[in-house]
């Protein structure tokens, strides 16, 4: 089995704390959120941080303006995230057209995040999970 490097698992614990962060901003008191796309009411430990594009791209990754709570099975159904029209509607509708477009364009953007952009991101979204879990009463689950 091939080892990570360095870089690799802090972008493995970047996706999962900002995972965290995506779904608890959606949880209610109890633990609860609203599926982006189909509308269920769901358990948000036990579902998905849906990206619109693709995680392959970097710039967008851990753009909040590109994520949302989404259930398993609407996050697996996805296949191409750009192409699903209702999560599209969806988020054309929360951001609005100047806002969606230009996540649109940063989602062409190239970038490579350095040691230290990783290691950022992570403790933003460890302090942000923090201070979640303590202000709707939740316990962390991980």
């Amino acid at each position: 089995m091939k080892k990570r490097t360095e870089r690799q698992k802090l972008i493995k614990q970047a996706d999962d704390w900002f995972s965290r962060r995506v779904r608890l901003e959606a949880a209610d008191h109890r633990g609860l959120g609203k599926c982006f796309d189909c509308g269920k009411t769901i358990i948000v430990k036990a579902n998905d941080c849906g990206h619109f594009f693709s995680r392959r791209n970097m710039s967008t990754r851990w753009d909040l303006d590109n994520c949302r709570l989404q259930a398993k099975m609407c996050n697996y159904g996805m296949g191409r995230p750009e192409t699903n029209k209702r999560f599209r509607d969806n988020l054309l509708k929360d951001l609005g057209e100047k806002k969606f477009n230009a996540l649109e364009i940063r989602h062409f953007n190239t970038w490579k995040p350095h040691v230290f952009d990783l290691e950022m991101i992570i403790h933003e979204n460890q302090v942000r999970v923090s201070y979640l879990l303590h202000k709707k009463e939740l316990t962390k689950w991980w």
